[in-house]
Order: structure tokens, then sequence, then C-alpha cells
């Protein structure tokens, strides 16, 4: 190993460490000094934020925990009531007892992790580590962050397993991964599937999402492939062999398809709104049959009613597969829509076609990535931590739109890398996605945060780009002839 690539390993290891330090003690003073001494208006008990998802993960997680004490671990499961966080936290109970602060090394290991694979992501752009480092500080710094690693949540997960699998993509795209027989694609490759894992573990219908973009990161990639050996910087055999791997990897991806979802999201299919689905109060059924049913049919039903509601218009000319997908994005959304909060937004927009949702996408992106906007200021919420919940958001985007606008240069200014555009093709996808799902500010916040955050990472990364080129133009002019 070269000396240089030495000291690369010896900082990240060392940035990786002083960040799960920084973490675990975050989370330290907010469960067990912060939210019980000095907000205990915001003290939901435990250490635990109040009007989160986090309370009734703890309370799965205690009631999941005793069970394994008396019955046996044979009653453990990943998602109790579909929630991984849940089952995990159950684990670390059924030791430690059942506090949110048994939790707080795995929390902060994982956190710290998605901060050394955004760094290593940067270094692509700004290979000195210090400001490749600084790039990622809002991640590191922002309070919507602390909410992630101090509380019991399932984000920091499914976004370490996000990152992973786009940082598994970005390797796999470098020309010198393929020159030596394609060597150097093994552990990309196993980046993409251990992160696909993750994202599966939490959320199991993001594996189809990270099916789809694979698909296209593909359909990007193999005449990018040739088009290098055009430029003679890659074999013809070289580049077979890499458009054969990445083809295979979406393949491999969706197995974990097969392992169920408990009841979860589903893609809408033909069968699923033409076929009649047994009531629940059927007598004719088992209580175990009841039981089975509500819990693999609950998504089915939704649709086969909410379809309805809508009136849904098939586009003829789409593949009845890709049409589906949409007709599935507006049924989550009329679910979304149905539980009103105190940051809704758009939610009596409702899409009844595809061309709808392309009708609707300036919105999207301007609710997408600039939302929460400024007007909210006034906007009644809720209860207190909604309102301390919406100003902390509220400050963190003043922070980014600066960010934003110095991502467009970067986009300029690196358009010849193909790291860029998988970077921005991968977070716009996440970002309006969820934004088309969650007519909520609060939620969408909380679901595109880390793609986000991707993204202002990349703007300041512009940033410090145009600042060193500024900075090398005057030392040039400066210079004595």
């Amino acid at each position: 190993m070269k000396l240089q690539e030495k000291i690369w390993s010896s900082n990240l290891i060392f940035i990786w460490s002083l960040a799960s330090f920084f973490f675990a003690t975050m989370s330290l003073l907010v469960q067990l000094v912060a939210l019980p001494y000095f907000f205990p208006a915001l003290h939901a008990g435990n250490g635990l934020l109040v009007g989160g998802d986090w309370v009734g993960f703890n309370a799965i997680a205690s009631e999941l925990a005793e069970r394994i004490s008396s019955e046996g671990w044979s009653v453990w499961e990943l998602r109790p009531e579909r929630q991984a966080p849940a089952g995990i936290a159950a684990v670390f109970y059924v030791f430690l007892g059942p506090y949110p602060w048994s939790l707080i090394a795995i929390n902060a290991v994982v956190q710290a992790s998605i901060v050394l694979v955004l760094t290593r992501i940067m270094q692509i752009f700004i290979p000195d580590i210090r400001f490749a480092l600084v790039c990622v500080l809002p991640f590191i710094f922002f309070p919507t962050s602390l909410i992630w690693y101090s509380q019991i949540h399932k984000d920091g997960t499914f976004f370490l397993g996000a990152t992973l699998n786009l940082y598994g993509w970005i390797l796999l795209s470098r020309v010198e991964a393929w020159t030596r027989g394609g060597l150097k694609s093994f552990l990309p490759a196993l980046y993409i599937l251990v992160g696909c894992f993750l994202v599966w573990v939490m959320r199991p219908y993001g594996v189809k999402l990270m099916q789809g973009i694979g698909c296209i990161f593909v359909v990007i990639l193999i005449p990018y492939f040739f088009f290098n050996v055009m430029r003679r910087k890659l074999l013809f055999k070289q580049a077979l062999l890499a458009v054969i791997v990445i083809a295979v990897l979406p393949m491999a991806i969706g197995i974990l398809n097969q392992w169920g979802t408990d009841g979860g999201v589903m893609i809408v299919n033909d069968e699923m709104l033409n076929t009649r689905i047994p009531s629940v109060n059927d007598v004719n059924l088992t209580a175990s049959e009841q039981d089975l049913l509500k819990k693999n049919n609950s998504f089915a039903v939704k649709a086969q009613n909410v379809s309805f509601e809508l009136k849904w218009i098939k586009t003829e000319w789409l593949p009845r597969s890709l049409d589906n997908i949409f007709l599935t994005l507006a049924i989550i959304r009329v679910g979304y829509a149905s539980t009103l909060g105190g940051s809704d937004i758009d939610s009596i927009i409702h899409f009844r076609s595809v061309s709808e949702f392309f009708y609707y996408m300036p919105r999207a992106i301007q609710i997408g990535f600039t939302a929460p906007f400024l007007s909210s200021w006034s906007v009644e919420v809720i209860n207190s931590s909604g309102e301390m919940l919406k100003k902390i958001v509220l400050v963190e985007m003043l922070l980014v739109y600066p960010a934003l606008l110095f991502l467009i240069y970067a986009l300029f200014h690196w358009c010849n890398k193909i790291e860029t555009w998988l970077i921005f093709i991968f977070c716009t996808i996440f970002i309006l996605l969820y934004t088309y799902i969650t007519p909520n500010i609060g939620s969408l916040h909380r679901t595109r945060y880390g793609f986000l955050m991707t993204l202002t990472a990349l703007g300041i990364a512009g940033g410090i780009a145009l600042w060193q080129n500024r900075l090398v133009g005057m030392q040039g002019k400066t210079r004595p002839s």
C-alpha cells in the first residue's frame, strides 16, 4: 500500500472513530440531560422526544422484549407490527433493559459510517480529506441528524444502505475498476448488495427502488463504457465484462424482493386490483386465517378501494407495469393525505393518471428541494414539538439554499464526470419520489433529508472548487512576469 493511501486510511479511521464518539456523546446528553431537565415539555419519557414514531417503536420493543424473556427467542421477529427498529431494539432490551439509551452505540456507529461514506464520495471531487469533510459538516451538525441518531429511528440505517448502494455504483462507473480484469469490481458490488440488504431491513419496498435505480444506471453506463472503448481507455473485453457485471446486479438485488414485505407497500398489479379479497369478518375463516389476511392483504385492500375512488385513467401507450407503478404512488399519496398534520402541503391534490404526475413536476421540484418556505414561519403547528421541529428545519434550509446554488456550479464544473450525474440522478429521484407521495413537509423532510444532504455536500464541494479556482487565478495575476 502506498504511503499516501495509508495516510488516507488512517485519517478515515480517525474520522469514523471521532464521529462515533461525538454522536454517542450527543445522544447521551439529549436522552439523559436535555430532554428530562431542560425541555421536560418535549420529553415523552425514556429520553424520547414527544410526537415521533420512536415512542411507538419503544412500546412495541418493550412488549416484545418481555415476551422473549418469558417465552424464549422463538417469539422474536424482525418487524413486529412491520417496524424493524422495534424488532432490533427488543434484542438490546432483553439484555440491557427497556431503555432507549441501550441503542446509542449502534446508532452512533451507523451515523458515523454514513459520514465516512459521504466523505469518500466527496473526495472524488475534492481529494483533500479536510475539505471533503467540510462538505459533510451539515449532515454531522444539523439538528435533524441529532433526531436520527438520538431516537429509535429507521432512517439512519436506511440511508446508510442507500449511500453504500450509491457509492458502489460510483466505483463501478470508474474506468480503473475494469482495467485490471475487473478485480476492483468485487468490493463495489459487495457495497451495493450490503447496502440493499440494510435498505430491505428497514423498508422492504426500498429494494424495488434500488433495483429500479440500478436499471437506470445500467442504461447510462453501458454506452459510457463503450464510449471509453472508442477513446481507448478500456479494451473491448473489459467493457464487455463491465456490462455483464452491472447488468446482473439489479437481478441480484431483486432476490431480496422474494423475502417478503410483512404486508407492507407492494407494487400494484392487475391481479391485486381485480381479485376479490375475502373480508376479515368472513365467518368461514379461522382466527389464524383472519390474522394472516390482515397482515398480508392490508395494502391490497387499500389499493382496491383507493384506485376505485381515484378513478385511475390508464395510459395506453405505457407498459402496464410502468403505469401500475405510478398508480401505486398515487395510492400511497392518498394514504398519507388522509392523516392530517400541522404541516400539510398540497394534500388535496391527487393524481388520476400518469400525465398528472408530469404536470405536477415543477411544483414537486419546488417543494422537494426548497420546502419549507420562509412564509411558513407564520403557520401554526398543532403541538410544541412540531413547532420546535418546524423552526429547526427552517433554519437548516436557510443554510441549504446557498449550497443548492453552488450545486448548479458543481454540475457545470464537473459535468464531464460520470460520478456527478450518478449522484444527482440518484438523489433527485428519491427527493421527487418522496415529494410525490408525502404531502406533509414534516414527514417529507425526514425521508428526503439524507438525499438532500448529499446534494448539499456536493454543492459545498462546488463552492470550495470555485473558491480554489479564484484563488489560483488571483495568484496567477499577482505573480511577477
